[in-house]
């Protein structure tokens, strides 16, 4: 499904700060080698940078290129990567066939599955279940920041003309509860006064995706 712009805007955001900053820097670290030049952990955008400088100009030059779409969007981080990048560099880059995009998605799936079988907080399964649903229903991959309770609930509105209505409506109920748990919708409320609730809807949450299959 279409995301809205200000959805689509956070989940950029947080795969160009993730994804595709830490592929710059595989690239960044495999032309030092291949240059023989020696570089430090590259942990920092200062880091980076030096390590650029040290590099043949021409190399540099495309990388520096490609550094700069991670300000901007995944898809000019990708154009950026495909037009450029990979023949300077020397990648090996191939659009996925139904068959291999289909393999990647179960072994998402079946991964996914086997984290939520060993997860226990609350709020690391809900958006577990989340990505299963996702990947159900919407027969796509997604990426989501790590306890963004208000991106997994705008996700939610997105992929509701998909998903059964039973299926909406309780994640969408434990979503509200969860933002209460986090006192993001009631400061009232404390941490205790909903967690026993929220434990006790744990396993019908879970049980929505429990005949997920390949």
């Amino acid at each position: 499904p279409g995301l809205p712009v200000a959805l689509r805007n956070r989940l950029d955001r947080y795969l160009l700060d993730t994804l595709c900053t830490d592929l710059f820097k595989h690239i960044l670290e495999k032309e030092a080698m291949q240059n023989f030049v020696v570089v430090q952990e590259l942990s920092t955008s200062a880091d980076c940078a030096k390590a650029l400088q040290m590099l043949p100009k021409d190399v540099a030059s495309v990388l520096t290129s490609l550094n700069k779409t991670l300000q901007k969007s995944v898809d000019e981080f990708l154009d950026e990567l495909t037009k450029n990048t990979a023949k300077k560099c020397e990648l090996y880059l191939k659009t996925l066939d139904n068959k291999a995009s289909r393999s990647l998605l179960v072994g998402h799936q079946k991964q996914t599955l086997l984290q939520l079988e060993k997860e226990e907080n609350p709020n690391s399964v809900f958006q577990l279940v989340v990505l299963l649903v996702y990947i159900k229903f919407c027969k796509g991959l997604i990426c989501i920041p790590s306890g963004a309770l208000d991106v997994l609930d705008a996700l939610l509105d997105v992929m509701k003309p998909n998903l059964p209505e039973n299926v909406y409506g309780k994640l969408k109920d434990y979503t509200a509860l969860l933002l209460r748990h986090k006192g993001q919708s009631n400061p009232e409320l404390t941490e205790t006064d909903l967690l026993p609730e929220l434990l006790a809807n744990l396993p019908e949450i879970r049980r929505l995706v429990s005949g997920t299959k390949d």
